[in-house]
Order: structure tokens, then C-alpha cells, then sequence
């Protein structure tokens, strides 16, 4: 948040995000939102715009979030690299596309 707190949200309280338009070099590893939830509180927020790589051997467009990449290993999760992804219906979309997410609507 823009006072420096951290917070969990239940995602089924998440009525929408308003995505800002990127303005500086940290918007594009923290985006800033807008954020309404389910009987508050609403505020500022930042969303994280990068996935959190484990492997040390990724490229540079991975890195810096101008690309996505998926890690599928057999015994364990689908993993991402580089910029975060949201899949809406059928299509996946960055989240550098995305300007406004409405929940239950």
C-alpha cells in the first residue's frame, strides 16, 4: 500500500482493480492500483508485475518483465518467469495490458 503495509486479501473480496498507467521504472515491477474490496477497506495498492523466478539462468527479457515464459515439471506446479499473466475466459492477458478488473460482475 502507499503506507507501506502489507496485506492478504481473500480474492472473493476483491470487487475490482484499477490499474495505473506505468509512469516510472518501478511500475513495472510493482504495478499501482486502485483497489475496492467487499465491505473495505479500498485503497491504493501495489500489485507485484513480475513472477518470482527460482531459476538463476533466466534471459534478460524474462528478467526485466518483456516476456512470460511457463515451467511445467511433472511432479509439481506450472511455474512463470518474467511478467505476470491473468487468464480472462480464454485469453491470457499481461498485466501491463490490463487497465481495469471487475470481479462478480
Amino acid at each position: 500500500t502507499t503506507t507501506g503495509k502489507y496485506y492478504w486479501i481473500p480474492t472473493e473480496r476483491v470487487a475490482s482493480i484499477e490499474f495505473e498507467a506505468p509512469h516510472r521504472p518501478r511500475d513495472l515491477v510493482w504495478r499501482r492500483a486502485s483497489m475496492v474490496v467487499t465491505d473495505g477497506p479500498d485503497g491504493i495498492v501495489y500489485i507485484p508485475a513480475l513472477y518470482d523466478s527460482v531459476a538463476a539462468d533466466i534471459g534478460d527479457e524474462l528478467r526485466l518483465g518483456r516476456a512470460t515464459s511457463w515451467t511445467d515439471e511433472e511432479a509439481g506446479p506450472v511455474r512463470g518467469s518474467g511478467q505476470r499473466v491473468f487468464l480472462i475466459g480464454d485469453d491470457a492477458q499481461s498485466i501491463m495490458e490490463l487497465a481495469t478488473l471487475r470481479f462478480g460482475a
